[in-house]
């Protein structure tokens, strides 16, 4: 399926979950956009109001919007076959909360520049399955633009989701939240990665599995929901540098 972008506000057709190729926002790991090394650097700032010296606005211009409550729709997404769990494909509504935690807002510096501030998450649905408050960091392009990322382990979670395999070795690591959020609206994912352990090694058999999702309707019927970071994966660049050079 595909969308058509229009400038900044997008009708987007929305992955799940949202991998960040090259630089690691979270482990500050430099990298490009097809997964070589990078330089990497960070200039910390004073305070969340002095201006990023190359992106030219303040950790406190994202803040203003990106925190506080938020809702939004949600959708369980389809288990894969072999897979026993208590969230079958089912709409719910999710609530979020986003507030700034300790630690100093930086510039961040690896090809592309991002603005980092960290953040505290508490996200939960109203079925109960869902529910972990965590440390993320956000990262930010532009000021009205922001994605959150917040990675944890399955022994974070209060809610009361399940999930096993019949099959013997398989299991779900690496849980996270990738969100991205515009004044007009948020998106995003609950995933984790699908691992099978042998005698032998850790396989990835299928990569990220989405587990969670909002809005729950197709973001492709929807406008001004946002998209990855601008940059931060080679289909996402090419598709708004041809929505902008079009206005």
């Amino acid at each position: 399926m595909s969308c058509l972008p229009s400038a900044y506000r997008v009708s987007l057709c929305f992955l799940p979950v949202l991998a960040l190729s090259g630089c690691d926002i979270l482990g500050g790991r430099g990298g490009d956009d097809s997964g070589g090394e990078c330089p990497y650097s960070v200039t910390e700032l004073q305070d969340d109001t002095e201006i990023a010296p190359v992106l030219g606005f303040a950790a406190a211009d994202v803040l203003s919007w990106t925190t506080g409550d938020r809702t939004a729709s949600a959708r369980w997404s389809s288990p894969r076959s072999g897979i026993s769990t208590n969230a079958p494909e089912s709409d719910t509504q999710l609530s979020m909360t986003l507030t700034r935690a300790e630690g100093p807002a930086a510039e961040a510096t690896c090809e592309l520049v991002r603005l980092q501030v960290p953040v505290d998450a508490s996200i939960s649905t109203a079925d109960g399955l869902f529910a972990v408050e965590h440390r993320g960091l956000l990262a930010a392009h532009r000021a009205d633009f922001a994605h959150v990322q917040v990675a944890f382990d399955f022994e974070d979670l209060d809610g009361t989701f399940e999930w096993q395999s019949e099959q013997q070795g398989v299991e779900l690591v690496r849980p996270t939240v990738s969100l991205v959020l515009t004044p007009e609206g948020i998106s995003g994912g609950f995933g984790a990665i699908h691992q099978i352990t042998t005698d032998d090694a850790v396989i990835d058999p299928g990569g990220g599995t989405p587990l969670l999702q909002w809005p729950a309707q197709s973001p492709c019927s929807i406008d001004q929901v946002g998209v990855p970071l601008l940059g931060a994966e080679p289909f996402w660049r090419n598709a708004i540098d041809t929505a902008n050079k079009a206005t």
